[in-house]
Order: structure tokens, then C-alpha cells, then sequence
């Protein structure tokens, strides 16, 4: 079952947001809360599929489990925020969870809380405090990143101007990829958005105008791994 949808955030309604948060691994928690087990699952999620594919591991996994608590927040050209409860009473597990997300403002990403119950009721505050730290871990161990969205630039250079280039162009803070070595050497640069006249000022300084310079497609890569957020023990 698709859980229920709650109502989409306002903003970044294209891929072409200059800068988004999000989980850079997957990773999985656990603890014991009064001997009912709680599972916590994260991951990255770049579209929906992505989400209910952790979610339907995470019954395979457990299929003895209690509940399957699951929130995400998808972005791109539709913000998309899911959440269910699976069972538990009404916002005392699938809220919770999706808070950790909004409240960190992670998007592409997922949190799936599994939960062995242990014969004690724990009641509302309980719940909501056990399934938010279970999130809380799970979030903090797929490390949450800063993506900023990119231009990509292949450059070509002789090899004799190969090394100077690529000295000048670390110490100006831009991020080379692996380069090609055929009769001259290729190249892929990223530089921030809007770099790009920086990058060939660069390029012709170091090559007296000889080197070759081709936009290619935007991307986004990781500029900050995002501090540790206190988690409620």
C-alpha cells in the first residue's frame, strides 16, 4: 500500500535548484525502547521508485515485524512528501519520522522505521519520541550532504601544460574529474554555477590561449558535509 500523502512544501520545483540537502549513504540503526525493537533504515531516494523500494525490503527483511513506519521527501519538478503510520495511532510514528526530514530540509531521501513491538505500551509521547530518534540515528549515519548544482566544462590541453593547469585550477577551487590521455589531454572540470568565465581566464592563461574549452551538462555535486544534528536520547 502507497502510504498517505501529506500536502507538498512550497519551492524547489525543478532539478534546477542551485542547492539541495540530501543523504549521501544508506545505513540502518537499532535500539530497545522498553523490549519493543526499533530498526531504523535511511537512503538516498532521487525519485519515488527509489523509496518503496526501501520500504519493501524493509518488510521482506522483517516480515515478522510489528509495524513498517515509512516517510520521504522527493524533489525535482514536484516536492513530494509521503508519510504512513502503518498502524500505530494516528501521527504518533509516520510524522515523527517525516518531521526529521523537513526539520533537516533532506529531500531525495528515505526513512523506514521497523518496529518489534515488546508487549509494553509505550503511549503517544513514547511512540513519537522513539520513532523520531529512530530516524534521527538512521539520518545521521547516511551522513546528510550539501549538493549545489554545477557546470561542467571538457577541457583540452597539451601534456606539457597539463600539470600547471591542473595545479591552478585545484588552488581556484574547482573539481576535476579523471582525465583522457590521447594526443592531447581531456578533461572534465565542474566549477559553481556561473564559474565558467573563471575556468577559461584559467585555461588560456596557463595554455597562452591554446587550450580548448566545451560547456557540457549541469550536475550536482557535494560542496559541505552537513553537521551532526543533536539527537534526543
Amino acid at each position: 500500500m502507497i502510504p498517505s500523502m501529506e500536502p507538498s512544501a512550497s519551492g524547489h520545483t525543478d532539478i534546477h535548484r542551485p542547492v539541495y540537502r540530501t543523504l549521501t549513504v544508506s545505513s540502518q540503526v537499532r535500539f530497545e525502547v522498553r523490549r519493543s525493537i526499533f530498526i531504523g533504515l535511511a537512503s538516498p531516494a532521487p525519485e519515488e521508485d527509489a523509496a518503496l523500494a526501501l520500504l519493501a525490503d524493509a518488510r521482506k527483511r522483517y516480515p515478522d515485524a510489528s509495524h513498517h513506519v515509512s516517510a520521504w521527501v522527493i524533489g525535482g519538478e514536484t516536492r513530494l512528501q509521503r508519510y504512513s503510520d502503518d498502524g500505530e495511532p494516528q501521527g504518533t510514528a509516520g510524522l515523527p519520522v517525516l518531521d526529521v526530514l523537513r526539520r533537516q530540509h533532506l529531500e531525495d531521501a528515505v526513512v523506514v522505521v521497523v518496529r518489534y513491538f515488546g508487549g509494553t505500551l509505550l503511549g503517544t509521547g513514547g511512540l513519537v519520541h522513539a520513532y523520531g530518534r529512530a530516524a534521527a540515528l538512521a539520518v545521521q549515519e547516511s551522513l546528510p550532504v550539501e549538493m549545489t548544482l554545477s557546470d561542467t566544462f571538457q577541457i583540452t590541453i597539451a601534456y606539457a601544460e597539463y600539470d600547471r593547469f591542473c595545479h591552478q585550477a585545484e588552488q581556484a577551487g574547482f573539481l576535476l574529474r579523471e582525465a583522457t590521455f590521447g594526443m592531447d589531454v581531456e578533461v572534465p572540470v565542474l566549477v559553481t554555477a556561473g564559474q565558467g568565465p573563471r575556468l577559461e581566464a584559467l585555461l588560456m592563461d596557463c595554455t597562452a590561449g591554446a587550450g580548448l574549452i566545451q560547456p557540457g551538462p549541469a550536475e550536482y555535486i557535494p560542496t559541505r558535509i552537513l553537521p551532526e544534528e543533536p539527537v534526543d536520547t
